[in-house]
Protein backbone atom coordinates (compact mmCIF):
# COMPACT_ATOMS: atom_id res chain seq x y z
CA UNK A 1 0.00 0.00 0.00
CA UNK A 2 1.16 3.40 -0.66
CA UNK A 3 1.15 6.32 1.15
CA UNK A 4 1.07 10.03 0.83
CA UNK A 5 3.20 12.60 1.88
CA UNK A 6 0.16 13.88 4.05
CA UNK A 7 0.10 10.27 5.62
CA UNK A 8 3.97 9.58 6.35
CA UNK A 9 3.94 12.91 7.92
CA UNK A 10 1.43 13.44 9.75
CA UNK A 11 0.45 9.65 10.93
CA UNK A 12 4.12 8.68 11.06
CA UNK A 13 4.00 5.49 10.41
CA UNK A 14 7.00 2.78 10.44
CA UNK A 15 8.11 1.52 6.55
CA UNK A 16 10.26 -2.15 6.08
CA UNK A 17 14.05 -1.62 5.16
CA UNK A 18 12.84 -3.06 2.05
CA UNK A 19 10.74 0.22 1.66
CA UNK A 20 13.34 2.02 2.92
CA UNK A 21 15.46 1.03 0.46
CA UNK A 22 12.70 1.51 -2.51
CA UNK A 23 12.96 5.29 -1.85
CA UNK A 24 16.59 5.09 -1.68
CA UNK A 25 17.34 4.41 -4.94
CA UNK A 26 13.72 6.19 -6.47
CA UNK A 27 15.92 9.65 -5.15
CA UNK A 28 19.27 8.19 -6.11
CA UNK A 29 19.97 8.21 -2.30
CA UNK A 30 22.51 6.14 -1.06
CA UNK A 31 20.87 3.76 1.37
CA UNK A 32 24.32 3.28 3.37
CA UNK A 33 24.30 6.65 3.96
CA UNK A 34 20.23 6.69 4.88
CA UNK A 35 21.85 3.54 7.57
CA UNK A 36 24.76 5.83 8.98
CA UNK A 37 22.45 8.73 9.73
CA UNK A 38 19.19 6.72 11.04
CA UNK A 39 20.54 3.66 12.35
CA UNK A 40 20.52 -0.30 10.66
CA UNK A 41 17.01 -0.87 11.24
CA UNK A 42 14.25 -3.57 9.99
CA UNK A 43 11.68 -0.48 10.28
CA UNK A 44 12.23 3.27 10.09
CA UNK A 45 9.87 5.86 11.16
CA UNK A 46 8.45 7.39 7.59
CA UNK A 47 8.38 11.23 9.25
CA UNK A 48 12.85 10.32 9.12
CA UNK A 49 12.51 8.69 6.03
CA UNK A 50 11.59 11.67 4.24
CA UNK A 51 13.11 14.23 6.18
CA UNK A 52 16.38 12.35 5.45
CA UNK A 53 15.68 12.31 1.35
CA UNK A 54 14.87 16.02 1.94
CA UNK A 55 11.49 16.83 2.69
Amino acid sequence: MEMTYEEAIYENPTVSRAVAERECKSHAANMADMVAELGDHAEYQARDLLVWLGY
